[in-house]
């Protein structure tokens, strides 16, 4: 079965397109209501903000609105990993961040990627001390730990996922050779702002 897209959605994509891509694609303005539906749908709203201000056209009251909200947040989001990163840091605990603000990196204006949890990678031996360390004692309640490959909570509002593992292995041969594969994934991370 194909599937083809319709007007509204080409071109929300050819706007996305334009942030991403850095390309000045034109569309047709009157289906703006229709793109607000479908960015909200697919959390894309600030980049079909950012592409509709490089074609220079009105964007609605309601995207901008939308965008500076999912900005606010970000900074926010930011604020409390660089708080979690430190607090890791300082107990020699090696981590890195998956997915989130690392991807944002890749685009050419990262405070625009939305971002929702933060997903911190430590090493095996860690996990349950940093655990510790950011919850509290009287806080962590590992019956509650839902996966076997990471460990959810809620810090100043954001919500934080402590994961041992990128993903859960298969019990197989195959698991063990991706586990023994990630094992020294923190050995040199990079780091940027």
């Amino acid at each position: 079965r194909v599937y083809k897209m319709n007007k509204a959605q080409k071109t929300l994509l050819e706007i996305v397109q334009n942030f991403i891509s850095n390309k000045n694609n034109s569309i047709d303005g009157n289906i703006l209501n229709d793109i607000e539906y479908l960015s909200d749908i697919h959390a894309c709203t600030t980049f079909v903000y950012k592409g509709l201000a490089k074609m220079n056209l009105t964007i609605p009251d309601s995207i901008e609105k939308k965008t500076i909200a999912s900005i606010v947040m970000n900074y926010k989001n930011l604020s409390v990993q660089d708080e979690v990163i430190r607090i890791l840091h300082k107990n020699g605990i090696k981590c890195a961040i998956l997915k989130g603000s690392s991807v944002a990196t890749y685009y050419p204006d990262p405070i625009y990627r939305i971002l929702g949890d933060i997903d911190v990678l430590v090493d095996v031996q860690n996990y349950y001390r940093a655990i510790k360390l950011l919850t509290g004692d009287n806080d962590c309640d590992m019956k509650k730990e839902n996966h076997k490959f990471h460990y959810g909570f809620i810090r100043h509002g954001i919500s934080i996922e402590i994961h041992k593992y990128v993903t859960e292995y298969p019990n197989d041969k195959f698991g063990d050779a991706l586990e023994s594969y990630m094992s020294n994934a923190l050995d040199d991370v990079d780091y940027e702002s």
